[in-house]
């Protein structure tokens, strides 16, 4: 890309001028040394790549958060969100809506499986109280791969700003880098609360 054979070329500089100073920004109050205008620039550049990066996993975690909630609640509606939010999280461009049947053209990414249930609770099925911690259990995964991938994002861009001599902070706006293990126990005692407090809806 680009950003990486500028990369190379501000190393291949920094060699040539190994015997001389590094040029730092002016002052600034109170004798804080301010970024250069091509520091900012660098970090302008790698904070755009870094967040174009983060919208399907954006999408992914905020999907497994209503999944979540919905499963919590053991009625037709929340049969439907907790599908409509697994869908999201399986295909992200899904353009099937609440209330449609869905098909291979407005939820391609999803399995025909999943693609059943959904139709089948448009017809007034519900789910069954194991469904919905399989589901849960389904989205976890789910959603722990999504932040896995994020994770390694996320250092990659971090590594990335150090070696421009920027400001990670500057680059690597929230969310912070997910810790996995947090993440299972969140899921663990998410399925533990169905298991003790769903009942098949009548």
């Amino acid at each position: 890309t680009d950003l990486k054979r500028r990369l190379l070329r501000t190393q291949i500089a920094a060699a040539d001028r190994s015997n001389r100073p590094e040029p730092r920004g002016a002052a600034g109050p109170g004798g804080q040394v301010l970024p250069s205008n091509e520091q900012i620039d660098n970090e302008a550049k790698l904070r755009g790549e870094y967040t174009g990066q983060l919208k399907e996993f954006t999408q992914v975690r905020d999907a497994f958060g209503r999944v979540a909630t919905a499963a919590q609640d053991p009625s037709a509606a929340g049969d439907l969100a907790l599908i409509f939010n697994y869908m999201k999280m399986l295909d992200p461009g899904s353009t099937v809506r609440e209330g449609e049947f869905a098909n291979a053209q407005n939820a391609a990414g999803v399995s025909d499986r999943v693609r059943a249930y959904w139709n089948n609770l448009q017809r007034g099925e519900r789910l069954t109280p194991e469904q919905r911690v399989d589901f849960m259990k389904q989205a976890g995964s789910l959603y722990a791969d999504s932040a896995a991938s994020y994770n390694s994002t996320r250092d990659y861009y971090a590594d990335l700003a150090k070696q421009y001599q920027a400001d990670p902070g500057r680059i690597l706006p929230p969310p912070q880098r997910y810790d996995p293990k947090a993440m299972n126990t969140i899921i663990s005692d998410a399925e533990q609360y169905l298991k003790d407090n769903q009942r098949e809806g009548q």
